[in-house]
């Protein structure tokens, strides 16, 4: 516990040196900070970038210096300039290490000079005004404008609303320090929003093959609602979006959305009449959602919004809150776990929403809040469904039979799922534990790639189940059958972090191209090759073969060294939800890949052999109309 403490102040607490504007900074060894000596002027002049301008006259202000004024015969919005003179060494041009500043979150738009060259810039002024008021500004410092001696730092702000200043204290260093920091004050975010999808998938699943109360629905899209606004909370949602204007639009709406699922998770989950209390909120959110939707592409607009949202937010917490002690006695033993975490969440809530409001000074808490509920509330509902297993196998025995494949396809889900999930939690616990190793940002990408694992699983489901009620809608389309099997491979081996070298691609004619359906014929490869990966020996050879007379037909093969498929399983291979009786735990899956292959085939028309025995590898043979 004292580790995980420990861990967690080192985020809020970053060592770095502490220098005021017309110091000497002597080494960029450790990022430094710029907290006093600064100049300060309302107005705007191009001529005020300039290293020799004559600045003695501006207002000397130290940092942070957020301006709100409550009075409204005080004109805030304009442009604002911010000076600092800064010493360099006589050898500062001459680093082998790029410089940079990072200057925090600004309000809207800005553009930053070094002795009075621009080297970086978010957002747009006016006449055109683009507002970004999310990103962290980090700009590089070329050595090209760094000079011995004397150098003056300018930053030119304009804002639309009534808040101005710089609410973060700028840090010089070196570039690489200065993004491994700012990376790493993100990790807990970043962790979090995959956990929490990964989480909603697996009970969204769930909810749809067994579960006959939608609570667990509207708990497995709060989970993957949440887990998107917490990435788009993040530095990550420049990943996400290229708009900011769309993305802080999806962050609202996702604020909005939040409350009315969790609303409706606890009202199903105790059978809870649906009062007109909460007909009332959902319809305020609806509107509040298509408002936000449609107008809200303004600073102004938003800051309306965010100064509402949280007072009506406490209006939902209040229900939960209200339901939940309504309902605790008559459903004691499944609100207990979901009671503490209730209990636990509400605080955090609180405080995030005095943040919000600026009443109080507070790093977010409201996740940790989020996490410790919704594992809770996972432990409640992964009880159920055992319970409910239990049920099932004292029915009779038709039902029984009709149940045994969607059971079987849970097991296998739930392997999969606590594979990617333990994996995950050991990245998160790594990345907790090792916050400065240089293999972050790759832990990163290796968590990311198991969330998009777990989300094939259900779009293969999907896909299985509309060809078999043939509701696939079929998109004939050109591609490159090279493409498509390199494309594929490069997928495979990204997911599993393998890199195989014995491998072998022959096309007819080196290439060629079809028009058929590139999603099916993707599936086909994806699952063929990544059965070798999962279930051969990194060693081994495997071989794809695709021939073609590009008129009537394609023969696609694939061989592998493997340990080869025995008479009895050979019998199961392509029955859904079957995986073979010697697989170990280890290895994920839900034994649906083969059935897809299979069903694929069939749907287009085409046919598949298998050809292989025990010990002596592997072939298929799939024959598809061109």
């Amino acid at each position: 516990m004292k580790k995980v403490f420990f861990i967690i102040l080192f985020f809020f607490c970053f060592k770095i040196y502490s220098e005021d504007c017309n110091s000497l900074i002597s080494t960029f060894d450790k990022p430094v900070s710029l907290n006093g000596g600064w100049l300060f002027q309302k107005g705007d002049n191009n001529d005020w970038k300039n290293k020799e301008l004559d600045d003695t006259s501006w207002q000397k202000r130290s940092l942070p210096d957020a301006i709100r004024d409550p009075n409204p015969n005080v004109e805030i919005t304009g442009y604002y300039w911010y000076r600092c003179r800064i010493l360099f060494p006589e050898n500062a041009k001459d680093t082998v290490h790029s410089i940079a500043i990072n200057l925090g979150k600004i309000k809207d738009a800005d553009e930053v000079f070094f002795n009075g060259k621009l080297i970086g810039s978010t957002g747009k002024f006016l006449p055109s005004l683009v507002s970004d008021f999310e990103k962290d500004r980090i700009y590089s410092i070329s050595s090209d404008v760094i000079e011995s001696g004397l150098n003056v730092l300018s930053i030119r702000i304009y804002t639309s609303t009534d808040f101005v200043g710089l609410v973060t204290i700028p840090r010089i260093g070196y570039e690489i320090e200065i993004n491994r920091q700012n990376n790493l004050k993100e990790i807990f975010n970043i962790t979090f929003g995959f956990v929490f999808i990964a989480m909603g998938l697996f009970f969204g699943i769930g909810s749809v093959l067994k579960s006959t109360n939608r609570s667990n629905l509207f708990f497995a899209l709060f989970s993957i609602s949440l887990g998107i606004y917490i990435l788009i909370r993040s530095q990550y949602r420049y990943r996400l979006f290229t708009s900011f204007s769309l993305s802080y639009r999806t962050e609202l709406i996702l604020l909005m959305i939040l409350p009315v699922l969790f609303l409706n998770f606890i009202a199903f989950y105790v059978n809870h009449p649906r009062r007109f209390y909460i007909w009332l909120f959902e319809i305020l959110m609806g509107i509040g959602i298509l408002f936000t939707a449609i107008f809200a592409k303004s600073t102004p607009v938003w800051e309306a919004i965010t100064d509402i949202l949280p007072k009506l937010l406490l209006y939902p917490l209040g229900l939960v809150i209200y339901i939940t002690y309504r309902n605790y006695l008559k459903h004691k033993r499944k609100l207990k776990y979901i009671f503490w975490g209730i209990v636990f969440l509400a605080p955090c809530i609180i405080l995030d929403i005095l943040k919000a409001l600026e009443l109080i000074r507070f790093p977010s808490t409201s996740h940790f809040g989020f996490m410790f509920l919704l594992i809770n509330i996972s432990i409640q509902l992964s009880e159920e469904m055992v319970e409910n297993y239990r049920k099932f196998i004292s029915q009779e025995n038709d039902l029984k039979k009709m149940e045994k494949q969607k059971t079987k396809f849970l097991v296998n889900l739930s392997s999969e799922f606590k594979f990617y999930m333990d994996n995950m939690i050991k990245i998160g616990k790594d990345l907790l534990l090792e916050p400065e190793h240089k293999q972050t940002l790759t832990r990163l990408k290796t968590m990311e790639s198991y969330q998009a694992l777990t989300r094939a699983v259900i779009s293969d489901a999907v896909v299985l189940n509309q060809i078999e009620n043939r509701e696939y809608e079929n998109v004939i389309e050109k591609f490159s059958i090279k493409d498509l099997i390199e494309d594929t491979i490069q997928i495979i081996e990204t997911r599993l972090s393998q890199k195989r070298i014995n491998k072998t691609i022959s096309i007819t004619y080196g290439d060629f191209e079809i028009m058929q359906s590139k999603e099916l014929i993707y599936l086909i490869f994806y699952h063929l090759i990544e059965n070798i990966y999962k279930y051969t020996e990194p060693e081994k050879a495997f071989q794809i073969i695709v021939k073609s007379d590009l008129k009537t037909e394609m023969e696609i093969q694939v061989i592998d060294e493997g340990p080869g498929i025995s008479i009895y399983e050979k019998a199961d291979l392509f029955k859904k939800f079957v995986r073979g009786a010697n697989i170990p735990e280890s290895i994920p899956g839900v034994g649906i890949g083969i059935p897809l292959v299979k069903s694929i085939s069939t749907y287009l028309g085409g046919n598949l052999e298998l050809i292989g025995a025990k010990g002596a590898g592997c072939k298929i043979i799939i024959t598809i109309p061109t």
